[in-house]
């Protein structure tokens, strides 16, 4: 329940209460698991992030992200090997490119940039979700390689135009 309430706060816009639900309970993977709170958690401050960047509060953002980087222990799981970061990585370079600090922010974008291209649907908490390919493509523009970021949005494009007439089903027994 703790889980759905935060999940309903994200929902609501609601971060900094979703992150304060989040941080004082020690989780057990059997509570949800599967990448759900980590989810709740990064999704949280990445928009808390978000909105320090709009309000001119960089370094304020770097500390956020800083900690959807770092999973606690509370969370009560770890990353997976090929988990990405894309999303939280981009947001990392827009905020130190508005400090100023050019070199590290295109460092920023250039661990944004990579990974895996490839994209399928994503049923299960190990799937890549498509704005880890859009953050990719973000970032290759930020780094003035428009080609490279137009063919991840070229990818994404077609991929919803594959799958916009498809019957969508749930293999229950796939996990």
């Amino acid at each position: 329940l703790t889980l759905e309430l935060a999940t309903l706060l994200n929902l609501r816009g609601q971060h900094r209460e979703a992150l304060a639900l989040i941080s004082k309970r020690n989780f057990h993977p059997w509570e949800g698991g599967e990448g759900k709170v980590a989810a709740q958690y990064t999704l949280a401050l990445s928009e808390l992030a978000r909105a320090a960047l709009h309000a001119g509060l960089a370094n304020v953002a770097l500390d956020y992200l800083q900690q959807a980087l770092d999973w606690p222990q509370s969370l009560g799981e770890g990353k997976l090997v090929g988990h990405q970061d894309n999303p939280i990585h981009l947001l990392r370079g827009l905020a130190l490119h508005q400090l100023g600090r050019d070199a590290d922010a295109n460092g920023a974008f250039e661990l944004a940039s990579i990974g895996i291209s490839d994209l399928s649907a994503t049923h299960f908490y190990n799937d890549q979700p498509a704005e880890t390919i859009y953050s990719q493509g973000l970032a290759l523009r930020q780094l003035k390689r428009e080609e490279e970021a137009q063919s991840r949005f070229q990818l994404l494009y077609q991929y919803g135009e594959q799958e916009l007439d498809q019957k969508q089903t749930i293999d229950y027994f796939a996990v």
